[in-house]
């Protein structure tokens, strides 16, 4: 990074070794066919380039994890800015549903936090430590910035010719030793975005198979997921099945271009790479096998901006949402990444 040099450095969820690469030209490549090998890093406007950092370019650099056990995090208070704004938000979302054919809306906002002792090897070893659940990464170009985050979702998983994806939505706080009670609300949330990824597959995949849907945890929040895999017919390339799911209802909304034009008129902000996805694509030889590609949903990420640390959060809207519940929502993901800073 003090070169400024492009690279990136991940672990995947649930997996004990950390892969660098790191490039030595700083021109900023795009991916355009999904056929190309490499890590590419893809904003939430699905117009706009998906940058690849190509992988023959590349130094690749393979380590198995090993933390000191010292490392902590801390507790950070909830910062009040922007709640007026939000809540308004919320309330603009509902009365749209409620008016419209509109089922979700996922409505999102960013809170600065200053940021001038910041250290990215500390920040990225702290994720690294509390957020095993999670594809935790850093990534850096010049021309674009330093991103780094802790994602829990799945986009889509190719490997030897099966696809694989999840739905993943609602929300609530883990507390410790409390019996998880799942409200009307999240479990409808969750069943759009499972009956919208199934739609979009059923097609793409012989032998479609949705799993049973289970709570899982990430960092201090529990969601709801449903697995959804089937063998990838020849006549479906990953570039179509990513274009059809990309950006999902988890992140967007249903339908999803009406939700995209209110979020567009109504949310006020660029989201950048917030809710795009990231990840390995058509690898050969670093893990699985050839051509196998894992993207991941960017959620739980924070960009670093001239001395100031931006957080993207958010939580999707329907018909049953209570504004201040979202708000207190998007509060408690924002400790996701504060506790690290």
């Amino acid at each position: 990074m003090n070169q400024q040099k492009p690279f990136v450095a991940y672990r995947k969820h649930n997996s004990n070794r950390v892969v660098g690469m790191f490039l030595e030209s700083t021109e900023l490549r795009f991916c355009r066919s999904m056929d190309e090998h490499g890590f590419v890093f893809a904003p939430y406007d699905d117009e706009s380039e998906t940058i690849l950092f190509p992988i023959n370019e590349s130094e690749v650099m393979v380590e198995e994890l090993a933390l000191h056990e010292s490392i902590t995090t801390s507790k950070i208070g909830s910062n009040e800015v922007g709640k007026k704004k939000h809540i308004q938000l919320v309330e603009k979302a509902i009365e749209e549903i409620e008016s419209s054919n509109l089922q979700k809306i996922v409505v999102s906002r960013k809170e600065v936090m200053p940021s001038s002792n910041f250290k990215a090897e500390e920040v990225f070893q702290k994720l690294l430590s509390k957020y095993q659940n999670a594809l935790v990464y850093c990534w850096y170009h010049p021309s674009v910035g330093l991103w780094m985050g802790a994602s829990p979702e799945t986009l889509c998983k190719v490997t030897s010719g099966r696809l694989i994806t999840i739905a993943l939505a609602g929300t609530q706080k883990h507390l410790e030793g409390q019996e998880v009670k799942w409200g009307a609300k999240e479990i409808e949330e969750q069943q759009m975005v499972t009956d919208y990824i199934v739609e979009a597959v059923r097609n793409k995949v012989d032998e479609l198979e949705v799993g049973a849907t289970h709570t899982v945890k990430a960092g201090n929040l529990l969601h709801l997921k449903t697995r959804i895999e089937g063998d990838l017919k020849s006549q479906s390339p990953l570039k179509d099945i990513v274009s059809e799911l990309h950006p999902t209802p988890a992140v967007c909304g249903l339908p999803k271009n009406d939700a995209q034009t209110f979020l567009k008129n109504k949310e006020g902000y660029n989201r950048k790479f917030y809710t795009g996805y990231l990840g390995e694509l058509n690898y050969d030889g670093i893990e699985g096998s050839r051509r196998d590609s894992h993207l991941f949903v960017n959620l739980r990420c924070m960009e670093f901006v001239d001395e100031q640390v931006c957080i993207y959060v958010g939580g999707g809207i329907t018909a049953d949402s209570d504004a201040q519940k979202e708000w207190e929502e998007t509060v408690n993901k924002t400790l996701t990444i504060k506790s690290v800073l």
